[in-house]
């Protein structure tokens, strides 16, 4: 049964996306926002979103086809997004007091031409332990359908 979503319009409305209606929100006065199930052995989602400015001319047409450039022979899933938005995967792990972390992250790339560049990094940090429970692949497979569907502001 799918989860009843809510929207969030980051910093408003820069990036918008679903998350569980359930899960809290927590957002930092500099920028970055936190996302999560208020209960014991659930994973966090962060968010930043970093805006930049290539040379007249160098910025690709889409965040796919910048994200294939910027990482070839880096261990990643690139993958197009219906709005030719682009969308790593990748997984690292890390260990913080004593407890292996798994830290997903996907990085999605919306380019608005002739040169700003938008990049929404999201990670989704989880223990080890947890990570092999079938809930745990559920709520990533969750987080990486409604990341499909993320929308940028149009008029950045």
């Amino acid at each position: 049964m799918k989860k009843e979503m809510k929207t969030i319009e980051y910093r408003g409305g820069v990036v918008s996306f679903q998350i569980p209606r359930h899960w809290k929100e927590e957002y930092e006065p500099d920028g970055g926002g936190t996302f999560y199930e208020d209960a014991p052995e659930t994973g966090t989602l962060r968010l930043n979103v970093i805006t930049s400015e290539a040379r007249q001319g160098t910025l690709p047409s889409t965040g796919y086809d910048f994200l294939r450039r910027e990482s070839s022979g880096e261990q990643a899933e690139i993958l197009r997004l219906p709005s030719g938005d682009g969308m790593k995967h990748y997984l690292k792990k890390a260990e913080e007091d004593g407890t292996s972390l798994d830290i997903h992250f996907w990085e999605i790339a919306h380019c608005v031409p002739p040169k700003t560049l938008y990049l929404a990094i999201f990670s989704w940090t989880v223990s080890t332990e947890h990570a092999k429970k079938a809930e745990s692949h559920e709520e990533i497979q969750m987080i990486i359908e409604e990341l499909k569907n993320i929308h940028f502001y149009p008029d950045l």
